[in-house]
């Protein structure tokens, strides 16, 4: 449903002026997608010594910092999809290899067993993507608010305790830390 004359009403431009700088849908659409991953953090630049609580810090940004990206990504059905997810696919590449890196490091440190990364990643997208569109739910029903840098921190860290300890059958209670001086 998206059209050249709605951006341009949206951001209060004349349709000319989005038309000189974005002469098609998919030129804007790959300039939000590339404005967007350049303005990212590096995922391979652990902020602590938990490098893979780090790495999904770093993607739960990603679905959050602009959530209506990864659903219109995932959900694109429009024609021409398939060459903006091959343009996606190539764009997100060298940050899935350092997310592979991140798993590598965690496991070579004892802080996980050994997964697939890109089963992980999707997991990640989809999941933290719908968590993302929906900010008031993860606040008023799970007490996560995403527009807090705290919070975000505190699911990262729970997020990360969770895929390094995994989910046990052992008859231990399961928990997921909020302090990340526990772990």
């Amino acid at each position: 449903g998206l059209t050249m004359r709605r951006v341009a009403r949206s951001i209060g431009a004349s349709l000319a002026t989005v038309q000189r700088h974005f002469a098609t849908k998919d030129d804007l659409w790959r300039g939000a997608v590339d404005s967007f991953l350049d303005d990212l953090p590096a995922i391979d630049q652990p902020r602590s010594d938990h490098p893979l609580r780090d790495g999904v810090a770093t993607v739960l940004a990603f679905g959050i910092e602009r959530p209506g990206l990864i659903t219109a990504v995932l959900c694109d059905r429009a024609p021409g999809h398939v060459d903006r997810f091959a343009y996606i696919a190539d764009r997100v590449r060298d940050r899935h290899q350092a997310f592979h890196a991140v798993i590598v490091a965690a496991r070579d440190q004892g802080l996980s067993r050994d997964f697939d990364a890109q089963a992980l990643l999707l997991q990640l997208n989809i999941g933290l993507g719908s968590i993302a569109c929906a900010p008031t739910a993860a606040k008023e029903i799970y007490g996560f608010d995403l527009y807090d840098s705290a919070d975000r921190e505190r699911l990262s860290v729970a997020l990360g305790d969770i895929l390094r300890e995994g989910i046990r059958g052992d008859g231990r209670e399961l928990s997921a830390r909020s302090d990340p001086a526990v772990d």
